[in-house]
């Protein structure tokens, strides 16, 4: 419930540099460059991500 606090918070101030962070704990075993995909809610094959 805290993260979940914190990361919305975080979000809804501006400041997006924290979806990073929760792509990796939503999917800590995917490289960087999924990473950066997921960021921006593309899946690698290019088609959008579902809402989280």
């Amino acid at each position: 419930m805290q993260a979940e606090h914190f990361f919305r918070g975080a979000i809804d101030g501006g400041d997006y540099t924290v979806l990073a962070d929760l792509a990796r704990l939503r999917h800590p075993h995917t490289p960087d460059e999924q990473t950066q995909l997921m960021r921006y809610g593309l899946e690698a094959d290019g088609t959008t991500s579902p809402a989280w």
